[in-house]
């Protein structure tokens, strides 16, 4: 989690990517759970929840677009850069669960 957390901290506005990192927050001193604000290619806000596979999904108000399982970082890695979800199919490693933003924050505009 730690390599995953140093990634987003690199990655946080690089508009290259199929999902931009807008902000990172990570949980606890054990980093069990990392909480990234990311937006998409048609300025939709989207936030993610990254877990290891093994924890519950998370409690949320907000509502549940997908859940993904990717063996490790550099699988989700990819996930991020390219949108790609063919390596996300295993049983253990890492979850990021994609939620939909409420109280109006899920979509970005420009004055």
């Amino acid at each position: 989690m730690e390599s995953m957390y140093d990634w987003l901290l690199h990655n946080v506005g690089n508009e290259g990517n199929y999902l931009t990192i807008l902000n990172v927050h990570r949980s606890g001193d054990t980093l069990t759970q990392l909480d990234v604000m990311a937006r998409t290619n048609a300025f939709q806000t989207v936030d993610l929840v990254i877990t290891p596979t093994d924890a519950p999904a998370p409690a949320t108000e907000k509502t549940e677009l997908a859940r993904y399982a990717f063996a490790g970082p550099d699988e989700l890695i990819e996930w991020l850069e390219t949108g790609s979800t063919d390596l996300a199919d295993a049983t253990s490693g890492l979850a990021v669960t994609v939620l939909q933003p409420t109280d109006g924050a899920d979509s970005i505009t420009f004055p």
